[in-house]
């Protein structure tokens, strides 16, 4: 049986949940609900709706919950938006930290596996443009991992061990097509983009393992990118040229300033915007987690840009 709620019992749900009584509720405007209720969940009442139907109907066996919990399913949202610790949680939810916990991890992991049905490559390859993408390297803070001390999690954004994650949007339509880490915080952009860089493992150690890259996903067509590709890849990705045209300039700006939103949206969320204090193979799951639902955000009332 699949339970469903409407946007609106979402919204109440949720903001009851993290402390809004309905009659407070009643006496607010709607606006103001629906901004406390993203200051709390990083993403509006009507994306959680739909993540949440999605978990009881898709396909995919990592991502799919028979037996769903709302308020389970939004204290997971709430801990990656919030990001508060198990002992912070347990006297909010009224609930133990152990159970906390494992519910947590259960939804986290069931949103992140819609990866494969939300974040998808069709749209690029569909798109007759020959450049249908923006890429970007996006950085996290996390805590060093003890197992593993290496001069290589250096991240010079944060000044601090860091992960990184490439991030490809497509320019025409409103998707976030192509997402590829997790990467030591000091990994370049140039060699994750031509797959030369070493993908870290789920124990937080550099693989030799090949993995799948945007350089060879993207055969023919060209991507639009910042400074940091300047060198060999400029034949794939196009950056700032003072040869260009006044219009292309302000095209390529326009662009990368949408990616740049994109990426605003997936550090909206606190478990990605402060330092992470789990392990690597959490943070990547979190990642994925995150950025389904800033997906989910962008179909359902908060799209990214038109250019």
């Amino acid at each position: 049986m699949v339970v469903t709620y409407t946007s609106n019992e979402f919204s109440r749900l949720g903001l009851e949940l993290v402390g809004y009584t309905r009659q407070r509720q009643e006496r607010t405007r709607f606006k103001t609900n629906q901004r406390r209720f993203k200051s709390n969940f990083s993403c509006g009442p009507r994306a959680c709706r739909a993540a949440f139907l999605d978990l009881q109907t898709t396909n995919i066996a990592a991502a799919r919950i028979d037996d769903p919990n709302v308020r389970f399913f939004l204290i997971a949202v709430h801990w990656m938006a919030v990001y508060r610790t198990e002992e912070q949680m347990a006297g909010i939810f009224d609930r133990d930290e152990k159970t906390l916990r494992q519910q947590i991890r259960r939804y986290v992991t069931a949103l992140a596996a819609l990866k494969a049905q939300k974040i998808v490559w069709d749209v690029v390859a569909q798109d007759p443009a020959i450049v249908p993408l923006t890429v970007d390297t996006v950085h996290f803070s996390v805590d060093e991992p003890r197992l593993f001390p290496s001069a290589g999690w250096f991240d010079q954004k944060s000044a601090g061990s860091g992960l990184s994650y490439e991030v490809g949007v497509a320019i025409h339509a409103n998707q976030i097509a192509w997402t590829c880490g997790a990467f030591m915080g000091s990994a370049d952009d140039r060699t994750i983009l031509k797959g030369e860089e070493r993908m870290l493992d789920d124990n937080g150690r550099p693989s030799d393992d090949p993995y799948e890259c945007l350089w060879d996903k993207l055969g023919n067509k060209k991507a639009i990118g910042d400074r940091l590709y300047k060198g060999v890849v400029q034949a794939k990705i196009l950056i700032r040229n003072r040869h260009d045209s006044s219009i292309v300039k302000r095209f390529k700006r326009y662009c990368r300033a949408r990616h740049e939103n994109v990426n605003a949206r997936i550090k909206a969320f606190s478990a990605l915007s402060g330092t992470f204090r789990h392990k690597v193979k959490k943070h990547r799951t979190v990642f994925h987690a995150c950025v389904v639902l800033v997906q989910y955000d962008a179909e359902n009332g908060h799209p990214f840009w038109d250019v």
